[in-house]
């Protein structure tokens, strides 16, 4: 019977008609069923209108101004190299991509543009996004899960990107006010006494996210601060660049140099290409980990059409112009700071209780919160204002909220509007203005102020009360608190709170990320971060064991414990001797005094000096019978001491004070900045080094009773004190050294000196010898080998930029000491078969001789190295295309080798030769 039934339903599906001829009967039988709108009851005509109704119903109007409404500081988007680049990509590579980055939308375009904003900021790696408003809401999720703990600062927290990502990362969500550090380290103790409870495998990772500038007020975050606590408490910090890239620091790269720290002591940045590389799209960087986890889980790099070629080549031609032209960060913030100046000298505040925030950047905020205690009617007088501005001078200011009602049916959207930020005039001027038209904007926005704002009643104490915003710029008065994503405030114990898939995820770590020990703080602190976790397929295998013997064991501890004890004494001095001595020697007259010392002791100043001073001996018998001189043996001391001090900077591997110089300019010596490693300073050990090299050439070793000069010998070695305090005490006044990288400076100087002394004049006397061979090699071929075999014993850390750099200057040092050593025995040599014209050193014109060819040498070599500047950097980029950082070193050691050449034997021919034709030149014109 059962088969019987089967083999009927199977016949009635097979022969079932494919129309329904009482279709309509069907249909009039149902009951009337009308779908409730997706997006709420349709606004009454007059009423307020959305946000993109708004856009469209009101364009720009017909030759006003955005300069102050887009988001542009650089004045990038409209830039001719931006045009160029986009043009040139739509017509190579089409339109669009057409397919997601792991599907084969991946472009060159693309990989050039993350390796070129890795490098801008000093990261490892980065990852771009095909919308900036997707970043954020997808590197959040990447990284956290509901077993993480989020602590956000209600400036982020009112950003709706940042919302989004940590709602979508079901994670929980902890609120504090934005700035209190303070704040910030109470909830992360409540959290540690939170996790002490759970189980070791159920304790989550924590995440500080905050905005470089804040996008509600426009204020910086306390960076160095966020980065003790993370280091405290072992989290991570995420910061969104959105509103400081491009903008904030010497060279726009972010809040972090604004603060004189290199970006990537940031876990994760987050910024935009759409406001100040006037492109499209947004980028996270980090270190290879951060950007490997978010190729696998982040949802907008996967599932979202990569972004278009020609957004990539526009993005990637704005951040070469950021790089070309710094000073366009500088420009916005100044174009900025003189709009607030002129708001704060109106004294609109005062007169309208009108609150001005933000100014570090370029991005201003002008509130009214004492026009009315109702948002609406805030919004309404800030639109008044624009209009009389859009009228009186054609320039548009937008104001926000853009959305100027809400439901009042729905509890939610009115507690949030209630803890949002006030309504607000935001600017954002662009670097094309001059400080002029800035200047008149911030007249013009001021008299609209006073026009259309009530007048402050200064004895009431309800305008007082309004005027005291919160942190994010909501106000403090007769609101709700700011709400959190989550429900509860306490720390939620998470034991119970993963599911199934985020179990499985917390059994395999891709890496570990350690954390650096940071200060001292409340009970968890210098807690370790909990890696990143990923799926099985993402575990990479096992590093192998590193194998050493005991001796390479032993010296590795000794350089371990040597960093540690290094960096504990540069600590202590940058807060505790540095700021004393610029405190004690903040007078004009110390500061002018101090940046003279500085210049004197700087690199420029020697590679002037030297060859000066070689030019003119040359042409005076004060040089001894080789024909050498002590310039000559200083150039090879200098060159010596770089290699010297280079060496033991990467092996120490100690970075830069965190803090630049206050008070006072940065010493020349310092224009590339945190470019190499601070211990020991260089210019130390030529201070002391040089001066004291000479002194002991010229006194030897006699002591002083013994001198035929006592009170000379005095005075001079009085002034090498003085030389050398003057140079060092430089260096800490500005910030650009601490005292243990000065006084390892010293240390190891002194030491050079008494090294090189013994043996200076056997060096000489080996080198300027016809028959000198050493190991059965003449001096040729010895000393080059010697200066790549230094080379190749030279320490190196590929991973860090300012290691190779230090192995680059290493380069071009021995580079050129070998070529001058060499070049200066072949001028010695041919000096003692053919001698030029040399003048007695009593000779009258002995003084106007040397001096002629100290400063006709410097103008040659000038020329020179003009004229040649634009082929040798091309050289050195080609060889570095070519062969990567070993082709830039070599194409440097064959440029200073040839240096070294002109330096020696090249221009004292020269000058030899215009000798010669200037003592013949009167019997030719007699004949």
């Amino acid at each position: 019977a059962a088969e019987e039934r089967n083999a009927k339903r199977v016949h009635l599906l097979h022969n079932a008609p494919l129309s329904m001829p009482n279709a309509k009967d069907v249909a009039a039988s149902l009951p009337a069923w009308t779908p409730e709108p997706l997006c709420g009851v349709p606004a009454a005509q007059g009423s307020p209108r959305s946000p993109a109704a708004a856009a469209v119903a009101n364009p720009c109007p017909s030759g006003a101004s955005r300069a102050f409404a887009a988001v542009d500081p650089l004045a990038l988007a409209r830039h001719p190299a931006l045009i160029a680049a986009a043009v040139s990509a739509v017509k190579g590579y089409g339109v669009g991509t057409c397919g997601p980055r792991a599907f084969y939308g991946t472009l060159d375009l693309h990989l050039r543009l993350e390796a070129q904003l890795a490098r801008f900021l000093g990261t490892e790696r980065s990852i771009v996004y095909s919308k900036g408003v997707a970043t954020l809401s997808s590197v959040i999720p990447a990284f956290a899960k509901r077993t993480d703990a989020i602590f956000l600062d209600s400036g982020a927290h009112t950003n709706a990107r940042v919302r989004a990502g940590c709602e979508l990362s079901r994670a929980h969500v902890r609120v504090y006010p934005r700035g209190d550090v303070a704040a910030l380290r109470a909830l992360l103790a409540d959290q540690d006494a939170a996790d002490k409870r759970l189980p070791a495998k159920k304790v989550g990772r924590r995440f500080i996210i905050t905005e470089g500038i804040c996008a509600a007020t426009g204020d910086v975050a306390p960076l160095p601060d966020l980065l003790d606590v993370r280091d405290a408490f072992g989290c991570y910090l995420f910061v969104d660049e959105t509103h400081s890239m491009g903008v904030l620091g010497n060279k726009g790269r972010g809040v972090a140099e604004h603060f004189g720290l290199e970006p990537s002591v940031i876990d994760a940045i987050i910024g935009s290409l759409e406001h100040a590389l006037g492109s499209v799209g947004g980028f996270c960087a980090g270190s290879q980990q951060i950007v490997r986890q978010q190729r696998l889980f982040a949802t907008g790099y996967i599932f979202s059409a990569s972004l278009p070629a020609y957004c990539c080549a526009a993005a990637s031609a704005a951040v070469a112009t950021l790089e070309a032209e710094p000073e366009r960060a500088a420009r916005a913030r100044d174009v900025t700071a003189a709009i607030r100046s002129e708001l704060d000298a109106s004294g609109v505040g005062d007169r309208c209780g009108v609150v001005v925030t933000g100014g570090a950047g370029a991005l201003l905020h002008v509130r009214a919160p004492c026009a009315s205690s109702d948002p609406l009617a805030q919004r309404a007088a800030l639109v008044r204002v624009a209009s009389r501005v859009l009228s009186a001078s054609k320039v548009v200011l937008s104001v926000l909220p853009a959305e100027a009602g809400v439901d009042e049916h729905d509890a939610a959207a009115v507690a949030r509007w209630r803890a949002a930020p006030l309504p607000s005039l935001r600017i954002t001027p662009t670097c094309a203005l001059s400080l002029k038209e800035a200047a008149a904007a911030g007249r013009e926005l001021a008299t609209a102020l006073i026009s259309e704002l009530p007048p402050l009643d200064r004895d009431s104490t309800v305008a007082a009360k309004a005027r005291q915003l919160r942190s994010n710029g909501a106000a403090a008065v007769g609101s709700e608190p700011v709400p959190a994503l989550t429900a509860a405030s306490a720390p939620m114990p998470r034991a119970a709170a993963s599911s199934s898939s985020d179990d499985a995820d917390s059994e395999e770590d891709v890496s570990a990320i350690d954390a650096s020990s940071g200060s001292a703080a409340p009970e968890g602190a210098n807690r370790p971060r909990a890696p990143l976790r990923g799926p099985k397929a993402t575990v990479p295998p096992p590093a192998p064991e590193v194998v050493s013997t005991p001796v390479g064991l032993a010296l590795s501890a000794l350089r371990r414990a040597l960093h540690n004890y290094l960096r504990r004494q540069s600590e202590w001095g940058m807060t505790s001797v540095v700021p004393r001595l610029q405190k004690q020697f903040r007078s004009t007259t110390s500061k002018r005094l101090f940046y003279g010392m500085s210049l004197l002791g700087s690199e420029p100043f020697y590679v002037t000096c030297f060859p000066a001073l070689i030019w003119a001996e040359a042409r005076s018998v004060a040089a001894d019978a080789a024909g050498t001189s002590l310039a000559h043996t200083l150039v090879l001391f200098f060159a010596a001491s770089v290699v010297v001090g280079n060496w033991a900077k990467v092996a120490v591997a100690l970075p830069r004070p965190a803090r630049a110089a206050r008070g006072g300019q940065v010493p020349p010596a310092d224009e590339g900045w945190n470019r190499d490693f601070a211990w020991p300073s260089i210019t130390a050990m030529n201070a002391v080094g040089l001066p004291f090299f000479v002194l002991r050439y010229h006194f030897s070793s006699t002591w002083l009773w013994n001198q035929t000069s006592p009170h000379q010998a005095v005075g001079l070695y009085a002034l090498a004190f003085l030389w050398a305090a003057g140079i060092c005490g430089s260096r800490l006044v500005a910030g650009a050294a601490s005292p243990a990288d000065v006084q390892g400076g010293m240390l190891i100087g002194a030491l050079l000196v008494r090294l090189s002394m013994p043996h200076h004049e056997q060096l000489l006397a080996w080198l300027l010898s016809p028959e000198a061979t050493v190991l059965g090699l003449t001096p040729e071929v010895a000393l080059p080998a010697a200066a790549a075999l230094l080379l190749l014993l030279h320490p190196v850390s590929p991973r860090d930029e300012r290691g190779t750099y230090s192995v680059l200057t290493s380069a071009k040092a021995l580079s050129f000491a070998a070529t001058f050593a060499l070049s200066t025995r072949a001028r010695a040599l041919t000096w003692a078969v053919s001698p030029s014209v040399a003048f007695p050193v009593a000779s009258p014109a002995s003084a106007a001789v040397c001096a002629y060819h100290g400063f006709a040498g410097l103008a040659l070599m000038a020329t020179l190295i003009a004229a040649t500047h634009s082929p040798r950097r091309m050289a050195v980029r080609s060889a570095k295309n070519l062969l990567g950082f070993v082709g830039k070193v070599l194409a440097c050691s064959v440029e200073y080798a040839v240096l070294g050449f002109l330096v020696a034997h090249g221009v004292p021919l020269a000058l030899d030769e215009a000798a010669k034709l200037a003592v013949e030149l009167p019997t030719l014109i007699y004949a």
